[in-house]
Order: C-alpha cells, then structure tokens, then sequence
C-alpha cells in the first residue's frame, strides 16, 4: 500500500489537503480528482506513479478534508487554486493529470499558467458543445447530491459492485468514502461554463493528452466534441479507449496506463 505523506496548504485563505508519495527529486506529477471524489481517488494510479514521479494530490475545494467556501467558482477558480498549491509547494514544470472537472482544473491551470506545467494528461474532461442534462433520478445536480451523501460508505460500495463490476473492489472503499465528505453545497457553487472549453483548449501550449470514451457508456465527450478538441489543441494527442464510460481508469485500467504512462515518460 503506498504511504502518503499529508499536510494542510492555505493559498488565497483557502485551506487545500495534500497528499505526497515518491522521491520528490524526481518529476513532479499533480492529480486533481472529479466532483464528490477526493485526492485518494487514485488508490490504483498513484502507486504506479510513485515509482517513477514524485506524485501529489489533493482535496479540491468542497471536497475531502480541504476547506469550504461558499464562494460560486468554475474552472477558472479551480485552475488557480491548483496553481498556488503548485507555486506553494515549490513544485518545477509539473505533469498535471485530472478526471472530469480535475480535468477542466488541469487545463485551466495549463492555460492560465503555462509556467508551471510541462504537460497535461485530461480523462474525460466536461468539455460539450451543450449543457449537461440532469442527473438521472434527480431535478437537479443538487438533489442528486443530497441523496448521494445520504447513503452509507456500505451502500455505496455494494451499489458499485452492482453497477460497475469491472472496477476493481480495492478502488471503492476510498471513493464511497469521498462521497462522505464532499460540500453538497456544490450543486449551487460550482458552475464551470461547459460550452467555454474550445477557447481554453486553443491557449494550451504544452502537450496534451487527452483521453476519451464511449457516450453510450456515460462518456462525457462526443465523437464531434473529440475532434474538434483535436483540432483545437496546439500540441494535442486524443486517444479513445474502448469499453469505457467517464471514469476511464476506473473502467478499463490496464489501457489507461498504456497511453498515460508512456506521454508521461516522453515528457519528463
């Protein structure tokens, strides 16, 4: 089991909980997690990580054990409290790697900062030419919230082997308990502009790698979306990973480090 070393950071009078494993003389690799996940949502990448990357993650704000804020934020925000935890920690040219809005994060951060990250690697980020629709079962993301937080770490872990039996079981327990501890308050306060991302995107200048799924299986991105991501990137490589929905790794881990792990290493 990989030993993280914990610490508290405050930026901006923002209290963010880090996490860090690896041999920080090597390449810095920060994950910034999805909305009700927390930084040990990466109980299967960090540890592979941590063998060649000093690796660094972290509650985003609403999440895990970081602070709450009742301040209304999207992407923009998101992206600058990863860059202050970075300049905090005195981290160099970073690899920055997130899932869905820590994937809105990661580009943010690399389009606002480009100083600070040598590249980016984007699972599944919310970047659609339309709004999202509600969740299913709920009349807003709000609701969908509560009623999420409501269940037990147990029912939590027993609906997932029901519904995603190709996670791997030793990944639940810190996910369920990430659904304990988020503000769900978050379905009023965090607004990213989902139809803004092509004019982040055009601005990022490191490489980007950008992973995609099937919308059939609760993938974010379109096949239209992905292409139009391609052409927007100045430095993108899009891969789309069969039989997977969002949560790429989590559905199909083996070929996510198969196009993860080798950009990293071609960008260290």
């Amino acid at each position: 089991m990989l030993h993280w070393n914990e610490q508290d950071v405050t930026i901006n009078g923002l209290r963010l909980h880090v996490y860090r494993a690896g041999d920080e003389a090597r390449p810095a690799v920060v994950l910034s997690h999805g909305v009700t996940d927390s930084g040990l949502c990466w109980p299967d990448v960090a540890p592979v990580l941590a063998q060649e990357y000093h690796v660094v993650a972290y509650d985003a704000r609403n999440h895990g054990r970081s602070g709450h804020t009742s301040q209304v934020y999207g992407w923009e925000e998101l992206g600058d409290d990863e860059a202050a935890l970075i300049r905090a920690l005195g981290l160099q040219k970073v690899a920055l790697v997130g899932h869905s809005m820590g994937a809105g994060t990661a580009a943010a951060c690399a389009a606002r900062h480009p100083e600070l990250v040598r590249c980016a690697v984007l699972e599944d980020p919310p970047w659609m030419n339309t709004p999202p629709a509600p969740p299913p079962g709920a009349t807003d993301r709000g609701e969908a919230y509560r009623k999420l937080q409501a269940m037990s770490v147990e029912e939590l872990v027993a609906q997932a082997r029901r519904d995603t039996p190709q996670w791997d079981p030793a990944i639940l327990p810190p996910w369920a308990e990430a659904k304990q501890q988020f503000n769900t308050a978050i379905g009023e306060l965090y607004r990213p502009d989902f139809m803004a991302w092509p004019q982040t995107a055009q601005v990022i200048a490191c490489p980007v790698l950008l992973l995609t799924a099937e919308p059939e299986r609760g993938a974010r991105m379109t096949a239209v979306e992905s292409a139009q991501a391609a052409e927007v990137l100045q430095d993108g490589r899009v891969v789309s990973i069969p039989g997977a929905g969002h949560n790429i790794r989590r559905d199909q881990f083996a070929l996510y480090l198969e196009a993860v792990l080798p950009f990293l290493a071609a960008h260290s």
